[in-house]
């Protein structure tokens, strides 16, 4: 990560300019090649429960998954491409995740 600064030399036929130096810089950051879904809050109405996440990375939709038990098996329930996914409170405990698809 950082930025690395060099130059550009361009040699050119032109006897007024036969060389042209150009200043170039190279950012280099870390992206992740695999997205990731972090900061997941929850939030409980009467009738509804609504998960809100952000993410890193390319991002093409999310899946959601649920169980009734954490240590179960877990279904995908639906996708989105939005950040934010409602559903109706129809049990009494549920455990979810979402990933990030490209």
């Amino acid at each position: 990560e950082g930025d690395y600064h060099g130059e550009v030399t361009v040699n050119s036929n032109d006897p007024d300019y036969p060389n042209i130096v150009v200043p170039v810089v190279l950012t280099v950051c870390i992206i992740p090649w695999f997205p990731i879904v972090y900061n997941l809050t929850t939030e409980v109405s009467v009738s509804n429960l609504t998960l809100n996440w952000e993410f890193i990375g390319p991002i093409y939709e999310f899946h959601i998954y649920s169980s009734k038990d954490p240590n179960g098996t877990f279904t995908i329930v639906d996708t989105t491409a939005e950040t934010t996914w409602v559903t109706p409170l129809t049990e009494n405990k549920m455990f979810y995740y979402v990933i990030g698809m490209w």
